[in-house]
């Protein structure tokens, strides 16, 4: 479980990385109009952040139940909404994440191949 919630991250980590990539290259070639580079890196940042905060979301409870399609579209777009706000913070959130996810999967591993070794003894 804890090995696929570290691929999941990675993966929303290098979407991430790709869709700043591909945003900030027509900017970086002379084609966009932003007057300051620190409105660009800020832009790329939330755009960065926005695929790992929809998955940090993905658990939230939601006590709203929606009785029609309409209000399954405007619960979808609130959640979307509300990713986009909090994508910085939910940034940070996933980075402490997969580090500690990280060290516990290391750490997992090396208890086990102990465990084996001594087993087989």
């Amino acid at each position: 479980m804890q090995e696929k919630h570290i691929r999941s991250l990675r993966r929303r980590f290098i979407v991430g990385i790709v869709l700043v990539v591909l945003f900030v290259l027509p900017y970086v070639r002379g084609i966009g109009s932003f007057s300051d580079l620190t409105e660009l890196l800020l832009l790329a940042l939330w755009i960065l952040s926005f695929p790992i905060s929809l998955y940090m979301m993905r658990g939230a409870p939601d006590p709203y139940v929606p009785t029609s399609f309409s209000a399954a579209g405007n619960l979808a777009l609130f959640h979307w909404f509300t990713a986009l706000l909090i994508a910085p913070i939910n940034l940070i959130r996933a980075y402490r994440s997969y580090h500690d996810f990280s060290a516990a999967v290391a750490s997992n591993k090396v208890h086990l191949e102990d465990v084996i070794k001594a087993g087989s003894l």
